[in-house]
Formats: structure tokens, C-alpha cells, sequence
């Protein structure tokens, strides 16, 4: 399982229920984060969703490992 962590705060995303133009929240404890089945899945939802002006790491919450953001594989057509 892949989480998404702020790279500046240390936060992680967690994604809301609200009809808010922008569903997320940053929360502290990496349990309460959304976690991802796969790295790609991760990446493609910090690419994609969450504040281009941030840096986004895509952390194994198996190993703990950090990866940066990559560039989207998919896009739409």
C-alpha cells in the first residue's frame, strides 16, 4: 500500500467526502492517510489532484520508503 506525504510539511493526504472544489485534508498519523494499492495508482492521484505548487511523495507504508513524484503515465484523451 502506496500513502501520499507532503514533502515540505511532513502531512499526509487524505482524501474527503465534501463537495469541496478541493476534497482533501492533510492529517499527521500516516494510518489516517488514503492509501493506494500501487505506487502508480499514488502517484497518478499526486499528479493529477492534489496542489501542483507542493512537492508530493509516494510512501510504501509497507517499507516506509519515499519516492518522488513522477510525471503521469495516463492521460486523458
Amino acid at each position: 500500500m502506496f500513502v501520499i506525504k507532503n514533502a515540505n510539511t511532513g502531512l499526509f493526504a487524505k482524501h474527503t467526502e465534501t463537495a469541496s472544489s478541493y476534497p482533501w485534508k492533510m492529517v499527521s498519523n500516516i494510518k489516517d492517510a488514503t492509501a493506494y494499492n500501487s505506487f502508480n495508482h499514488a502517484n497518478e492521484v499526486a499528479f493529477w489532484n492534489l496542489d501542483h505548487t507542493e512537492k508530493w511523495l509516494i510512501v510504501s507504508t509497507v517499507t516506509g520508503k519515499q519516492y518522488e513524484k513522477e510525471m503521469a503515465k495516463y492521460y486523458p484523451v
